[in-house]
């Protein structure tokens, strides 16, 4: 038999892989969607901005 302290171990483990751990899951799964679009947003605003000096080339030194 376990001990007392043992059996709340393994009840709060359970508890923690039938709970806890599908939420953090869904979380870090909308995190790292969250942090691709930023990424894609970013690239594409230095995109255009790379296009746009592109096209005047002299327009910063005047």
């Amino acid at each position: 038999m376990l001990g007392l302290g043992a059996e709340v171990m393994v009840a709060l483990v359970g508890l923690w892989a039938m709970f806890l751990r599908p939420l953090l899951m869904n979380y870090t799964g909308d995190m790292v969607e969250v942090m691709v679009s930023q990424i894609r947003e970013l690239i594409s605003r230095s995109r255009s901005r790379s296009r746009s000096s592109s096209r005047r080339p002299f327009s910063r030194a005047i």
